[in-house]
């Protein structure tokens, strides 16, 4: 067995093995000066020299002494192959250690302090809070949603299994750091079988191991790096520890991903085989949306891509919208994009990306003849949610059940094809792209544009004033046209 980490070099092993002897002689000084259980002191102190010094263990049999220097090593992210030079040299240093830590705690056990080394009975240095309870503070101190939230979690834990143990963070080298990386590298992106989403991040390596399967790509590797390197920074802020044993290590981002989109625009020929599909058209019914017939849906599958495509709007800026957000200021329509309630004050149950995402955007025409004014009208009358059969999940996002409906569709209209990239590029945010492509088109200047999808713009002047006026807004959205929008029917 090849352990993953830093090649061991003779100087390490013999820095470990000194680590190892220090701690274990400390404990050991410890427990014989406990005057309550003296007996059982000599007894303990007794077995541990009688096992350190037989080496097979009497009840699973493997040499019990091997078998620790494999996990010391494998906690401190070292790699040495069992037959190296330096593995057979620190393991050898490491067993004469042990027996003479278990000869001399079992000396102090019986009253003979003759032999006591100043560590015996030196206090350990403080090791302070582990990688998790360190995490669990960052994230007591940033604003941060619940997704994120559990992806910072999921990062630690598969951290936490690659070096083996919930270690403080005064204690983690950058060899484990690399162990982490290489493991990283290591992940199958999208493993076979649901069940095995529940491995352990080794289990599920070695599960995978020399399989034809395709690996995380090096974007996803920087951001999981990024997070435990956020973490330890953060440690290292509250003086928790004095150097980031993650830094350096992270992979640059190549120049030539500044070229590469994170999303694509839909085409005209896109939004046209989009919205000519039986959902937007006409379906057989609410169970045959693939079907053409007579049956129209009404409800947030119809309204949400049309929205985006009209508002450029975040899709859980929509999904989470109030249906009195809906409603018109100074005698223009808009849907107010908001985290407020009718109140002013914060709604528990809207999110929004930053204070910029808060705005009102004017109801497109191609909107309002499609009838979402009347949708929203008849809304309100009932009062709670603009489209009420969505639910949010665990993390609280009104969109994340309708983002799956969407891919599912994408998937059904044709969008996949031998370009796997360009397929993974064109999603439900296509058409906020679209949407940007299309104010442009139109000769819409960009602080308009940016103003009416919530962008921030830079520089000190762009945060002066109360922004772009709503007749401003309004009439730059008259311009706004799409061309490859066929004729749909309207929803009464």
């Amino acid at each position: 067995m090849v352990l993953p980490g830093t090649l061991l070099t003779p100087a390490a092993a013999l820095e470990l093995v000194d680590e190892a002897m220090k701690h274990r002689e400390r404990l050991a000084f410890m427990t014989a000066l406990d005057s309550q259980n003296q007996d059982a002191a000599l007894k303990m102190a007794t077995l541990r020299l009688k096992l350190i010094t037989q080496g097979k263990d009497p009840l699973d049999g493997p040499d019990v002494i091997e078998r620790g220097w494999a996990i010391l090593l494998e906690n401190r992210g070292y790699m040495a192959d069992p037959s190296s030079p330096a593995y057979k040299f620190g393991f050898g240093r490491y067993r004469e250690a042990l027996k003479l830590a278990a000869t001399r705690g079992l000396s102090w056990a019986a009253g003979d302090y003759q032999d006591l080394p100043a560590h015996a009975f030196a206090e350990p240095e403080p090791v302070g809070p582990t990688i998790t309870q360190a995490m669990e503070s960052y994230l007591g101190d940033v604003e941060m949603r619940g997704r994120q939230i559990d992806e910072v979690r999921s990062i630690v834990r598969q951290f936490v299994e690659v070096i083996g143990t919930d270690l403080p963070v005064t204690r983690i080298t950058s060899a484990q750091c690399r162990s982490f990386k290489d493991a990283m590298k290591q992940k199958p992106a999208r493993p076979a079988r649901r069940g095995d989403r529940a491995l352990t991040l080794p289990e599920l390596i070695r599960l995978y191991e020399g399989q034809a399967v395709e690996r995380l790509a090096a974007k996803t590797i920087r951001k999981n790096l990024s997070i435990i390197q956020t973490v330890l920074a953060w440690a290292k802020r509250s003086r928790l520890i004095s150097d980031n044993p993650m830094e350096g290590l992270i992979p640059p981002k190549p120049k030539r991903a500044a070229l590469t989109p994170n999303r694509l625009p839909f085409s005209d020929a896109d939004i046209k085989r989009i919205f000519s599909a039986p959902l937007f058209t006409g379906a057989k019914s609410d169970a045959r949306l693939n079907e053409n017939g007579e049956h129209l849906v009404t409800d947030h599958r119809f309204w949400l891509p049309v929205l985006a495509l009209y508002t450029g709007a975040r899709l859980e800026e929509l999904a989470q919208a109030d249906a009195a957000d809906v409603r018109q200021v100074d005698g223009i329509w808009v849907i107010d994009l908001t985290n407020l309630d009718e109140t002013g004050k914060v709604a528990a149950d809207k999110d929004l990306k930053n204070l910029s995402s808060r705005r009102k955007v004017p109801i497109h025409q191609a909107l309002r003849d499609l009838g979402f004014i009347d949708y929203a009208v008849r809304a309100k009358t009932v009062g709670g949610k603009l489209f009420p059969d969505l639910s949010p999940n665990r993390h609280g996002e009104y969109g994340a059940t309708f983002s799956k409906f969407f891919s599912r569709f994408l998937r059904d209209c044709g969008f996949v094809d031998a370009d796997e990239r360009k397929n993974r590029l064109l999603t439900f945010h296509s058409f906020r792209h679209k949407f940007k492509d299309m104010a442009r088109a139109a000769g819409v200047g960009v602080e308009v544009h940016d103003a009416l999808t919530g962008h921030t713009r830079p520089g000190v002047g762009a945060q002066y004033g109360s922004g772009v006026p709503l007749k401003v807004l309004a009439s730059a959205m008259e311009y706004i046209e799409c061309d490859g929008f066929p004729m749909v029917p309207r929803r009464e």
